[in-house]
């Protein structure tokens, strides 16, 4: 079974941005990127745990298996508008490569293309 750090670490690289200053943000993608295409979860399990908000990030994504707020909208089940209908999944993307994974919350959400490889994403 693969380590569960590999899918946090492909998961969080869309959220970086958010959770670290740009410069960092770019250059954690970089070596997460480097590191996922070796598969050396350790590492990784360090870096993620270098920065006190990816090193939460990846801790409550390790304990749902899915990044924090899609969890809570899974959970809460508020991922489609009140008054229409049952609550949809929060489909998955993932990158041929292996090392990019992204969730799309909403139906008019662009789904980026990697930023490794600069190709679509397909759905998982």
């Amino acid at each position: 079974m693969e380590d569960p750090i590999l899918e946090a670490a492909r998961a969080i690289r869309p959220y970086l941005a958010e959770l670290l200053p740009a410069d960092t943000a770019t250059e954690l993608d970089g070596t997460l990127a480097a590191l996922l295409e070796h598969r050396a979860a350790g590492e990784l399990r360090d870096v993620l745990a270098r920065y006190p908000r990816t090193r939460e990030w990846t801790s409550e994504f390790l304990a749902y298996g899915l990044p924090p707020e899609v969890a809570v909208l899974r959970e809460s089940g508020t991922t489609s508008p009140p008054g229409h209908g049952d609550p949809v999944g929060v489909p998955k993307y993932v990158c041929p490569s292996g090392d990019f994974t992204f969730y799309r919350h909403a139906v008019g959400q662009p789904v980026p293309a990697c930023p490794t490889h600069h190709c679509d994403l397909d759905r998982a």
